[in-house]
């Protein structure tokens, strides 16, 4: 849908600017709307906020006046159309537009003949609560005539949304007249401490628009207008003395040059914040680039919190915003506004708050492998690991399931501390761990120093102790640098901590003691999950009869990071591979042949990995020791600290326990002494290890079965690509019409991000449509369980979630457990939770 309109100086009587989070915007958006007299136009790519909502159907009461409500086709998906639908029954002319290939993204209002609010921020109370987002108000007639055209335009080519039935027209008319107006919060920070300032106006004199510098003037394009991309690039180029930017997304190739360029001029300091999502995919390496080029690079955000300005401010002359990131797809595919400022107050305005920002996001710097040799065997009892020799073998190994008995336990909430810091104490020779999430060790609390404390004892007494932690796939963010920092902490006490290479999500929560003792779920090392205060998790703990080395045969055989000898090293490993994986795939393959012909392997380090597969094949007892042998022979006996060993020739001798990574026995068949059952866990059940897929289609296997109930608990869901993810969702259909009782409770709370909260609710819509109960957990406590109970006998639980990510994609460990006792602990916990929760109908959102 082109636009012909063309940007022009435009003079303005006055602007005003609100940063979010918590700053004054809100009250500057009701302000604005309780004074219309005559006409509103509202173009917004998302709307869910009540307060907003109230606020345009009490304005579309007043007589006289005219509210139009412009937005993209992804409100009128399940979820959100409902507020479409009120807000046409409440007299608000209500329109949706599909672009091809492409979003409608502005965020605008005209109100009346004379006053714009646009820039950043949707309309949600994500936008204005906890992200960053810059609220323009601008007094301009010209503007408003500009704008309004262009909503002309949309509205022409838009879809309008009628109202069926509804509540009587003078029931509704009632109801609106006894509305009070909508009254914000006060202000106050997110929580990471960070408010935006008191909002501000500009108002230029006379002078200085007759001036020659062009103060009091601005400059207004809509995308699809040409020059757009061009005018930024120059502005960018013009810069003399300074250049802010602060961006949700960044990868239009003529402003990332044009960056990169002013970051080599020593005349020019460029510093630019983003969004942490430009560390996914292929904007890693442009954070590289910018970052070699010499721009200062933050990276700010989480999961419950974004940078989402679209700023630049150049020198102490221009201020750029609007709604349109710095990509291909918004510059050539959306409907989007751009803004530029021609003002030295409110360039300085702009870089002060960019200024605040900056204190709160994370330096983006490049890792670079120091110079010289390190030893391989530099890190002591740990075994040796050496630079990267093979850069082709990184997709994740395939990994079949299997079945065994065991005892199980079934471990909600806060019961899972304790079960692991009691495997951990009693591990006898090793401890082998997978861990998707363990974060903040410079701020860890109780529970988490009393985790620290048993595996570095453990460590101490000569266990071998392994955790594989995830590496992010895209740049550095918090938990990366976090599961570094405990890399390096963790290291130094003997506990071999890997980092998974960054090509794919490892989201296994898996501990394995002596290869007969498994704590498998949901449970992170957070220390609000750990403790059970801050989020709702299922693990279970079960005793093998028997070692079973399948286990070390999965944990060991996760892809990780192969040069661990120290911080530099293996973070420059992780910068490389992430680096390869953004490249195109012809240039990877190129890059990939080069670095292999050109790589020296650690002799130590190549033969330990070698080995460790033998171990894996072999037959009869066998030791893997921690410098790469492996030892065939007879175990004789064990004490706290050593074993004594009968080698082929006769020869028997003590084996230090802190030499040895892996023993196997064959002979073994009891366990060692464990604390009796207690009333979760009864005899020996059928139990079944279900990695990767073999998950998804085991569980489809089993709710094909139900006869009464599937009761389920998931942090998220989605029906996505993956052909048994969607037949498992039918087959939850249709058994809810057959009669049988099909209740899910899914997480919605506050720090479930807004394109998340917009996946749920429109995939939960559906389900309803099918009879399937779906309640929502929208509370301080996070609701990450992963959990399916089939008739009250059988239960799957691990770390997967019911995505296309959590059944295809992320190495994830899970297992089915057949056993009416530990399944009927389970459903209870679903039920209580599904209590808890709220249906869709109660959510707020």
């Amino acid at each position: 849908m082109p636009c012909t309109l063309h940007a022009q100086p435009i003079e303005y009587q006055e602007t005003q600017i609100a940063f979010s989070p918590k700053g004054d915007a809100l009250t500057l958006i009701l302000g604005a709307l309780q004074r219309a007299r005559r006409q509103v136009d509202v173009a917004m790519a998302f709307l869910t906020h009540d307060d907003l909502i109230n606020a345009l159907c009490l304005v579309a009461q007043r007589p006289g006046v005219t509210v139009r409500f412009i937005t993209d086709d992804e409100m009128a998906k399940p979820a959100q159309r409902p507020i479409l639908e009120r807000m046409a029954l409440a007299g608000i002319e209500t329109y949706v537009v599909t672009v091809q290939s492409g979003k409608m993204h502005l965020k605008a209002m005209v109100v009346d003949e004379d006053l714009v609010i646009s820039g950043t921020a949707n309309w949600t109370r994500q936008a204005f609560e906890a992200n960053i987002e810059d609220t323009v108000s601008m007094r301009s007639a010209p503007l408003a005539q500009k704008y309004r055209e262009q909503m002309n335009r949309l509205i022409a080519e838009a879809t309008p949304i009628v109202a069926y039935g509804g509540e009587d027209p003078r029931q509704l008319a009632k109801r609106y007249r006894n509305m009070r107006w909508p009254v914000p919060a006060a202000p106050g920070g997110n929580h990471r401490g960070l408010a935006g300032p008191r909002s501000r106006t500009f108002r230029p004199s006379r002078m200085d628009v007759l001036s020659r510098t062009g103060e009091g003037n601005m400059d207004a394009w809509f995308t699809f207008e040409p020059g757009v991309g061009e005018a930024l690039a120059a502005s960018i180029r013009s810069a003399t003395n300074r250049i802010d930017v602060g961006m949700y997304l960044l990868n239009q190739p003529e402003l990332v040059q044009a960056l990169a360029d002013q970051a080599q001029n020593p005349q020019v300091r460029v510093r630019a914040l983003f969004d942490i999502q430009m560390r996914e995919g292929g904007f890693m390496g442009i954070l590289h680039d910018l970052a070699e080029a010499g721009c200062e690079v933050g990276i700010y955000g989480g999961d419950r919190h974004s940078l989402h300005l679209k700023t630049l401010v150049v020198d102490d002359r221009q201020v750029w915003t609007g709604s349109a990131n710095w990509t291909k797809a918004a510059m050539g595919m959306n409907i989007e506004d751009i803004l530029c400022f021609h003002s030295s107050d409110m360039a300085a305005y702009y870089r002060t708050f960019l200024g605040q920002v900056a204190v709160h996001c994370m330096s983006f710097d490049p890792p670079v492998a120091a110079a010289g040799e390190v030893p391989a065997e530099g890190c002591g009892r740990l075994p040796p690991t050496g630079p990267r020799t093979n850069f082709t073998a990184l997709a994740r190994p395939p990994f079949e399931a299997f079945e065994f008995e065991a005892q199980a336990r079934y471990l909600p909430d806060e019961q899972y501390l304790p079960a692991l810091l009691d495997v951990i104490r009693t591990a006898d020779q090793s401890l082998l761990m997978l861990m998707y999430a363990f974060p903040a060790p410079e701020t860890a609390g109780e529970a988490q120093a009393a985790l620290v404390r048993e595996m570095s004892c453990a460590a101490a007494r000569g266990v071998y102790v392994y955790l594989g932690l995830y590496t992010p796939p895209g740049g550095k963010d918090r938990l990366g640098d976090m599961h570094s920092a405990w890399a390096e902490r963790l290291r130094a006490t003997g506990v071999d901590v890997r980092l998974s290479i960054p090509n794919g999500a490892q989201h296994d929560k898996l501990v394995v003691a002596d290869l007969r003792r498994v704590l498998i779920g949901s449970h992170n090392w957070s220390e609000g999950a750990l403790s059970g205060k801050r989020v709702y998790e299922a693990s279970v703990l079960l005793d093998l009869p028997q070692p079973d080395p399948r286990w070390a045969d999965y944990v060991l055989g996760r892809r990780m990071v192969d040069d661990m000898r120290t911080r530099q090293q293996w973070e420059a490993e992780i910068d490389l591979l992430r680096r390869l994986q953004s490249l195109p795939s012809h240039e990877r393959l190129e890059q990939t042949a080069l670095l292999e012909a050109e790589a020296v392997p650690a002799p130590s380090a190549a033969s330990w990995t070698r080995v460790r597969e033998e171990f894996m094949t072999e037959s009869g007892d066998r030791i893997l020791l921690r410098d790469g042998r492996l030892l065939a022979g007879q175990w004789l006996v064990g004490q706290p600290l050593r074993h004594q060993w009968r080698f082929p020739d006769g020869q028997i001798r003590w084996i230090d326990k802190s030499a040895v990574q892996l023993l196997w026995r064959a002979s073994a068949s009891t366990p060692p002494a464990r604390r009796p059952a207690d009333a979760n866990s009864g005899s020996t059940v059928k139990t079944a290890f279900l990695p990767q897929t073999a998950f998804g289609a085991d569980l489809l296997e089993g709710v094909k079965k139900a006869r009464k109930s599937i009761l389920i608990a998931t942090y998220n869901m989605s029906e996505g690509l993956y052909g048994p993810l969607g037949e498992f969702y039918d087959v939850l259909r249709q058994k809810s019409q057959e009669g049988i009782e099909v209740a899910f409770v899914t997480e919605f709370g506050p720090g479930t991000s807004a394109f998340l909260k917009r996946a749920v609710l429109n995939f939960a819509s559906t389900l309803a449509t099918g009879n399937v109960q779906v309640r929502f957990m929208q509370a301080y406590k996070v609701m990450h369980k992963k959990l399916v109970v089939v008739d009250g006998e059988t239960v799957w639980l691990g770390s997967a979630n019911l995505t296309t990510a959590g059944l295809s994609i992320s190495s994830e460990a899970n297992v089915r457990i057949q056993d009416t006792t530990v399944a009927g602990a389970a459903e209870q916990d679903v039920r209580s939770l599904f209590e808890q929760a709220k249906p869709l109908s109660e959510l707020k959102y």
